[in-house]
């Protein structure tokens, strides 16, 4: 068993591995020819662990927010910390497990596209497997054969809109020629956002926000490369429209698509490369000119973020100072960008994005650069030199520990603490590029796979104890009201919810235009024929005389055999099965309403409790702030307790978020996507009386999709018997008068005068006795009554562990009530009477009063638990209240 001094011998040991290692890559010439890690800025990549020859990367989807432009951050769904993901970089010849972690609020896969693998690592949810859910994970493997620039990315409806994507490199086992000395990977992106909304809209067809890396000019950051490097970008497109990159000065040949290297005799040359959806385009060029060359699209409104109104106002009035009012050219039109001026300093942007790539840019540059643009940076050796020493400045600045060693030390001091388990990651330890193919670290045990947690760590803060212990830190502050208001507006029942569903759920309404379709079909299939009129002549050039026979006939068909009524049966049939069919509607419609409204109501009592909780937690800083200035408490406790009422607006926060999603679920599935938000009101303590396990081996006896299915039996059975009647001819009568205008006589001349004709018809079942269908239907009849057999089956299969996890719920909503809650109460009592009497510190009332409160959200959620499943059985475990009915 591993203890803390095993621990730090360890640590130890790495660190002296780390620090050969160091030394031995600071001793190793440039080599032409080596492979060079692609950098995808803003982004970087994904660590790896080694088990056994397998490289293992942890990715996770998880939801976050992500600053695109000063002033402009969004919610977006990306990969560990990201949007777009880490890059993967992997070698031609590795074994790569991808360890996929599914942390999103919905379900996903991973489409590894370009990839020829096997249909197993497809990521196609539904073909090649299931999807991910929530919380769920899912282990990819691949032994890579191709080399080149390809992507991953969700494959579940447009999540890829959100930011679920990322770059995967496949270096080949051979550096490619001629050598290149910078690599960079570039993710073209757009988001569709409306002004003062933070969440992308991913079913528009037009977007607003279009970024680099994650980033919209001016807040992308430059390329930067050395004055004659051979430089290589990757553009990597994900998003919704084709961008034609452009880049300033230099002249590029296209080396590379999403299928990887192009033989050098297929190179093009050019400045300006198209790169279509789902493509990636590799260009490389000598950077022999000096300057600030810009690289952007060149469709006009990607390098705008198409209309000010949404983009925000750009400058462009000239010598407008750091103290300057609104330019007298200052021209405020909201409709045409290219005459909308900012009103304010320009240089304040400058700052905005002042990062040591930009260093040495001209005053004022950033009034230049919006949307899909940012630079590549040649700059000359001393110049260069100037930005790196700058860049790695910054860097230690964020990272004190910016040493092999000083990164070991938060993780020893940690441990040490008691508050990291062993074998977790280390923080700042970035193993995402090794030295060279499959090659370790000295004094590093890659044999066993570390288990990454969480997000990749960037950067490692250092811990700085206040100058004063007593001295607040400014981070403890009251946690963002975003439900405020909410108090005034009428709340909103259950009953008014189904009322809205009934009306306005656009899935009802279908179901009922069923029913009128098989009526208007039963109609149309009773129908008799229509007669045939026409024109008949016979030797009109012929005979003694011109003229011959000539007349008009009517032709009739006659239905035998009662088909006309079986044609209209089976769809009479299909009426009343359709008409079932509504009930089973309404019943999804209700059931997911119904469960909506109850995690809305279980997120609104929440959202209280993590507000008491945060006032609880602030409180509690205040009050160690004055324990500290009596000498009862010191930094450590101030800091702790920062951290924790940090949480806890952190916490609340999220439980607002919660609730407004909670609430946008019940609204959609109500049929109003207009309804503002309000207050729910209801009794969630009210749980319904039921016979779990009972409803459960019930389940199929009165359900309205067994009993749409049973009279879909009906259906069969009446196409059968109208096609075993389809073998009795029809009848086909036709009669009519004309006119003979041949001579009886030839003299006096006398035509034959007026005559009569009639027919009549049938077609002999000989070969084709429609036996074919016959058989057919009586297959359909046999498969319609196997269904209703599966449906039972499977609802079975469904309600049973829906019937466990109600009476799971109602015990543990049971305990909470009677025995866990009235005893934290009693705790938290006994506690603050022993503090009141100076008998016990302040810390354990703090703990037994989040303690009482944590409690009371397991209790809520409990409830919610046991109303989720009670309802469910109620309607019979049916769902989809917003899919087309069956």
């Amino acid at each position: 068993m591993a203890n803390r001094r095993s621990f730090l011998q360890s640590v130890l040991g790495v660190g002296a591995g780390l620090f050969a290692s160091e030394k031995m890559t600071a001793a190793v010439p440039k080599t032409v020819g080596a492979h060079v890690p692609v950098v995808t800025t803003e982004v970087g990549d994904l660590p790896f662990t080694m088990d056994g020859d397998w490289k293992v990367f942890h990715l996770i989807a998880e939801v976050l927010q992500q600053e695109i432009a000063p002033g402009k951050t969004l919610d977006l769904w990306g990969f560990n910390g990201s949007a777009p993901g880490p890059t993967i970089q992997v070698f031609q010849g590795d074994k790569v497990r991808v360890i996929f972690e599914n942390r999103l609020p919905e379900a996903s896969s991973i489409h590894w596209h370009g990839f020829e693998d096997t249909i197993a690592n497809d990521g196609q949810p539904g073909i090649s497997q299931e999807p991910v859910l929530p919380g769920a994970s899912f282990t990819y493997e691949f032994e890579i054969h191709q080399e080149g620039t390809y992507f991953y990315h969700s494959h579940m409806a447009m999540q890829e809109m959100v930011g679920l994507l990322g770059a995967f490199i496949m270096h080949p086992r051979k550096a490619y020629e001629p050598h290149c000395e910078k690599d960079f990977v570039v993710h073209l992106q757009e988001y569709a956002v409306l002004p003062n909304n933070t969440v992308p809209d991913s079913m528009k067809m037009e977007f607003n926000w279009l970024v680099l890396n994650g980033k919209s000019g001016p807040a992308t950051t430059p390329l930067i490369v050395r004055l004659g490097d051979r430089v290589r970008i990757r553009f990597v497109n994900m998003g919704m429209d084709h961008h034609p990159m452009h880049l300033h000065g230099h002249t590029f040949h296209v080396t590379g698509t999403e299928g990887g290297r192009i033989p050098e005799a297929g190179w093009w040359p050019g400045n300006t490369v198209l790169v279509g959806v789902a493509q990636s385009r590799t260009v490389e060029f000598v950077a022999k000119n000096p300057g600030d060359w810009m690289l952007h699209c060149h469709l006009p409104h990607h390098m705008m973020n198409q209309m000010s109104s949404i983009a925000g106002k750009m400058t462009r009035g000239d010598g407008m100072g750091m103290t300057d009012g609104v330019s007298k050219q200052a021209n405020d039109v909201p409709g045409y960008p290219q005459d909308a001026f900012m009103e304010g300093p320009m240089m304040a942007m400058d700052a905005a994005v002042d990062i040591p790539e930009n260093h040495g840019l001209k005053a004022g540059w950033s009034q230049y650069m919006a949307g899909m643009m940012t630079f590549v940076r040649v700059l000359p050796p001393a110049e260069y030199d100037a930005v790196i020493g700058k860049m790695n400045a910054a860097k230690r600045a964020r990272d004190p520990y910016a040493s092999i060693l000083g990164k070991i030390v938060p993780v020893l001091v940690a441990f040490l603490m008691g508050g990291m388990a062993w074998g977790q990651s280390m923080p700042g330890m970035d193993m995402s590029m090794p030295m060279t193919q499959h090659q370790h670290m000295p004094g590093m045990d890659m044999s066993k796979p570390a288990v990454q947690t969480g997000p990749r760590v960037r950067d490692t803060q250092a811990l700085q104890e206040p100058e004063n212990p007593t001295k607040r830190t400014g981070g403890s502050v009251a946690a963002p009201e975003l439900l405020g208001g909410l108090e005034r507006r009428p709340a909103l029942f259950l009953e008014d919810f189904l009322a809205m569903a009934e009306k306005q759920n656009p899935t009802i309404s279908q179901a009922q235009t069923m029913v009128k379709g098989a009526a208007a079909r039963a109609l149309q299939a009773g129908l008799y024929p229509n007669p045939s009129v026409g024109y008949q002549g016979e030797q009109i050039r012929g005979g003694t005389y011109g003229g011959g026979e000539q007349g008009g006939y009517v032709e009739q068909e006659i239905v035998m055999g009662g088909k006309l009524g079986l044609r209209r049966d089976v769809y009479r049939q299909q009426g009343k099965a359709d008409a079932i069919g509504v009930e089973e509607q309404r019943a999804r419609v209700k059931n997911d309403v119904t469960r909506a409204f109850y995690a809305a109501l279980v997120a609104q009592a929440v959202v209280e409790v993590r507000k008491q909780m945060a006032g609880v937690a602030l409180d509690a800083v205040e009050t160690v702030h004055q324990l500290a200035n009596v000498g009862q408490a010191d930094a450590p406790d101030i800091l702790q307790t920062e951290v924790e009422a940090e949480q806890a607006k952190v916490d609340f926060v999220a439980a607002q978020r919660r609730y407004l999603e909670e609430f946008a679920v019940l609204a959609a599935v109500s049929g109003r996507q207009d309804l503002g938000v309000s207050r729910v009101a209801g009794d969630l303590e009210a749980l319904p009386e039921m016979d779990a396990e009972k409803m459960a081996a019930s389940i199929g006896d009165s359900n309205p999709m067994v009993k749409r299915l049973e009279q879909q039996v009906g259906v069969s059975e009446a196409q059968l018997r109208a096609a075993q009647r389809e073998v009795i001819p029809n009848v086909v009568v036709r009669a009519g008068e004309q006119y003979n205008f041949e001579h009886v006589t030839d003299f006096p001349a006398r035509a034959a005068g007026p005559q009569s004709f009639a027919s009549a018809s049938v077609t002999l079942p000989v070969w084709n006795r429609n036996q074919g269908s016959v058989a057919a239907n009586e297959a359909e009849v046999e498969r319609a009554r196997q269904e209703v057999v599966r449906a039972r089956l499977a609802l079975r299969q469904k309600a049973e562990p829906v019937a466990q996890a109600y009476l799971a719920a109602r015990f543990a909503a049971d305990r909470y009530k009677t025995e866990m809650l009235p005893r934290a109460q009693r705790a938290y009592e006994l506690y603050k009477v022993k503090y009141d009497a100076m008998a016990l510190p302040y810390p354990q009332v703090l703990h037994s009063q989040l303690n009482l409160l944590q409690m009371q959200i397991g209790y809520l959620t409990t409830l919610g638990d046991a109303w989720q499943s009670g309802v469910d059985l109620q309607y019979g475990v049916l769902h989809g209240g917003l899919e087309m009915p069956r």
